[in-house]
């Protein structure tokens, strides 16, 4: 089980996790050698060109990874999305698919899913969901058999007894997954909550 944030240039973070007048461009180096992944915005991809992405992935250590978040209306935003996000090469361990990527044709969703693993993000839950706890994320879409699993948390931050019972939720809704991810915001004290996750996680042998 991996531990991440969607996105890593929070700038509540400044002065609190990212020590007190680091560069912006070395938070991405700072943030893999504490986290092991992180989600990419769909907007922060298509902000970027091609080159700003690639230095990503030269910013982090061989057992960091990526995944990305999809959001395309149309093949053309999807042609655009793929020139983006194909210098992270074996760094992208899956993409999470958000509301507009069912739009694709079933060739180019075919072509998707057999070259990255797939998780699908939807809200609210749905049927399929890991059933039975209250901490679970209103946001939940592991994926099936050996593709990447996705937990995306929100809201405000849990205590340590909700946090344990959130992460064998997610544990268990994920075994077999090649990749799990379980992803919390990027608000003031979530890098905090983080760090919680990752020795809970520990304890619990994830």
């Amino acid at each position: 089980m991996r531990i991440g944030a969607r996105g890593w240039e929070h700038g509540s973070w400044d002065s609190s996790f990212y020590p007190e007048g680091l560069p912006p461009e070395w938070r991405l180096t700072y943030y893999a050698n504490a986290f092991r992944a992180v989600l990419v915005p769909a907007e922060r991809l298509m902000a970027s060109t091609p080159a700003e992405v690639a230095g990503w992935a030269g910013d982090v250590h061989s057992g960091f990874l990526f995944f990305a978040e999809l959001a395309p209306t149309g093949e053309a935003d999807l042609d655009a999305w793929l020139d983006r996000v194909a210098p992270l090469g074996e760094r992208l361990a899956g993409l999470v698919l958000r509301s507009g990527a069912g739009q694709l044709s079933p060739a180019r969703w075919s072509a998707l899913s057999g070259r990255w693993t797939l998780a699908s993000l939807a809200d609210p839950a749905a049927a399929g969901d890991p059933p039975g706890s209250p901490s679970l994320p209103p946001v939940w879409r592991p994926g099936s058999g050996s593709a990447s699993c996705v937990g995306l948390l929100e809201g405000e931050s849990r205590g340590p007894r909700e946090l344990r019972q959130v992460l064998e939720a997610f544990g268990a809704a994920s075994a077999g997954c090649a990749e799990a991810l379980l992803c919390f915001p990027g608000t003031p004290g979530a890098w905090q909550e983080m760090e919680r996750a990752q020795v809970i996680a520990g304890l619990l042998g994830g």
